[in-house]
């Protein structure tokens, strides 16, 4: 799904862009490994897993805001 709202929005950057998001993704997983550790010693183990809805909301929040190029007329 993604991908294709990439290609369509960055057009003839699209690459640049996928690049971001694959390096967004790759980095978001590799700060929950390394944080799950801590976060369960610091609290509990449902903590640690229960944190990360805050940044999974902020992306969803935007997810739902951003209007679709369909609905601006820039299609």
């Amino acid at each position: 799904m993604v991908p294709g709202v990439i290609k369509r929005w960055f057009g003839a950057g699209a690459g640049k862009a996928m690049g971001s998001y694959t390096t967004g993704i790759m980095g978001g997983a590799a700060l929950a490994a390394a944080t799950a550790a801590g976060l369960a010693r610091a609290g509990a183990w449902p903590f640690s897993l229960a944190i990360w809805c805050v940044p999974a909301g902020v992306a969803l929040a935007c997810w739902v805001v951003c209007p679709d190029a369909d609905q601006t007329g820039k299609a």
